[in-house]
């Protein structure tokens, strides 16, 4: 139903539930399926309740997970020495088997944070390749074709590295603190 309904790509029925405050295609579909199903058992249609309870539902869990991220993000400090969780994968398959038998630990040190964005800025110091370590792939990414009205892989692959002594931004929840 979302994926026919276009619900993650900008429908005219996603338009309707966003303007009401429900952005989760997930969300979209609950209220319907939940509604339809009152229909069809001739109980009374809680449309604007479901809307509203799910309103409160969204904004508890993202202040849930913000109280999450500020609770993990006080576990690095500028000074500590971290290890990268290779999230964007390997930069080549001897590094990515070096790393599944524990011989491939990327290293870097934090040298600032970013406290509102939950950035650390990381001097890399070590990344048992000489390639260095992928830090941006978006390989499996999509992008809204407006001719063919839904989402397509992208036409152009864009891999960032990075190498060491390179100093560079990242999320704080790619790199382990030890």
């Amino acid at each position: 139903m979302r994926n026919n309904w276009a619900l993650w790509q900008g429908s005219r029925l996603s338009a309707y539930f966003r303007n009401m405050g429900i952005s989760n295609p997930e969300s979209m579909s609950s209220i319907i399926l939940e509604n339809y199903h009152r229909a069809l058992l001739k109980q009374p249609i809680r449309f604007e309740s479901e809307v509203e309870s799910d309103k409160i539902y969204a904004e508890k869990a993202k202040q849930k997970e913000l109280d999450d991220k500020k609770r993990d993000f006080k576990k690095y400090n500028v000074g500590d020495t971290i290890e990268y969780k290779y999230n964007q994968g390997f930069i080549s398959d001897k590094q990515e088997k070096d790393y599944d038998q524990g011989r491939c630990i990327a290293k870097g040190i934090i040298i600032a944070k970013e406290e509102n964005k939950f950035y650390l800025k990381i001097k890399i110091i070590e990344t048992c390749d000489p390639k260095g370590l992928i830090t941006y792939d978006d390989k499996d990414a999509l992008e809204y074709d407006k001719e063919l009205k839904k989402l397509v892989k992208i036409k152009k692959r864009k891999v960032e590295k990075c190498h060491k002594k390179d100093q560079l931004w990242f999320p704080y929840n790619t790199w382990d603190p030890k």
